[in-house]
């Protein structure tokens, strides 16, 4: 039956999922990776979640991060899905979980996803890395927020507008991360409403998002995100970034490691730019990127190289 997943036939792959799915059990553990391939290379709702149920009866904890991985691609209801099935194996996948939520490189839809399910498994063991987690994310945001803020006047003579643009779109990326995780450990509520108002051009309202992080965190991760949220000036705010002893980018530099982001944004940003300013070796590497990334983006890549 399983080679039948493959098909490119989607009902016949249904079929065979369907029967995969009312025959398996934990001793089918060796065909997980089979089955978990099929998670990411469909599109089909009926398909996934008829490949989410088998992968419940086999039950086998080893295969919790190519689930995370795969979830990427989930659409809610899935996501729920799995959600409910690795709580339901238990505390074994407590170390897997712990590993994602804290690797920098993982995206971070699957850390706050592998976050998420740690807080019902095991809150106290989230919470313990939760200071070292928004540290980590808080620079990175730093980052982002200093050279959105100077890159242009760097290079006035070069039209930089779109990677401001980036750069801005991944600072409040990282800031509606840390504002998820809050919430996904038990920090935050609302931590939806929280994550956009942060981004309103309303002074009174950001204001109040800042009132709420201050009264029901703890306050040595407050003192963390204030910098962030706060209503500084923003020399002020750039000031924070060379303060703490951080070396000012050049444009090829910020692109290199634009680059290596695990943001798909800061990827395609970077091989834009270098690819305008033929930047030197820019073709090894984007070549280099299309070999750790998925298709959309091979095929972006692919048509810069043959401009």
């Amino acid at each position: 039956l399983l080679q039948y997943l493959k098909h490119p036939f989607v009902s016949i792959a249904r079929a065979a999922a369907t029967s995969i799915a009312e025959i398996v059990n934990p001793g089918y553990a060796r065909h997980a990776p089979l089955i978990i391939s099929k998670l990411a290379s469909t599109n089909d709702h009926k398909l996934r979640m008829l490949c989410l149920q088998a992968l419940e009866k086999i039950g086998d904890y080893i295969i919790v991060k190519e689930i995370i991985d795969a979830s990427l691609h989930f659409r809610p209801s899935e996501r729920r899905y799995a959600e409910q099935m690795i709580i339901q194996m238990g505390l074994k996948t407590v170390p897997t979980l712990l590993a994602i939520a804290k690797d920098a490189t993982y995206d971070d839809r699957c850390r706050v996803f592998a976050g998420r399910i740690l807080g019902k498994i095991s809150l106290p063991q989230l919470r313990s890395i939760l200071f070292d987690i928004i540290s980590v994310e808080s620079e990175r945001a730093l980052y982002y927020f200093y050279h959105a803020h100077t890159i242009e006047e760097n290079y006035p003579d070069r039209n930089l507008a779109m990677l401001k643009e980036s750069l801005l779109s991944s600072y409040h990326a990282e800031l509606d991360f840390i504002i998820q995780l809050l919430g996904v450990a038990g920090e935050l509520e609302d931590c939806e409403l929280l994550a956009r108002l942060i981004r309103s051009d309303h002074p009174k309202l950001r204001s109040q998002v800042v009132e709420a992080l201050e009264k029901t965190c703890d306050i040595s991760i407050f003192r963390i995100i204030d910098p962030l949220v706060s209503e500084l000036p923003l020399k002020e705010k750039l000031n924070i970034y060379l303060k703490k002893g951080y070396t000012p980018r050049k444009l090829d530099t910020l692109l290199d490691e634009l680059a290596v982001s695990p943001m798909q944004l800061d990827q395609v940003i970077a091989a834009t730019f270098m690819h305008r300013f033929k930047l030197p070796q820019w073709k090894e590497s984007l070549r280099h990127q299309m070999s750790k990334n998925e298709e959309i983006f091979q095929n972006f890549a692919l048509e810069l190289l043959e401009a």
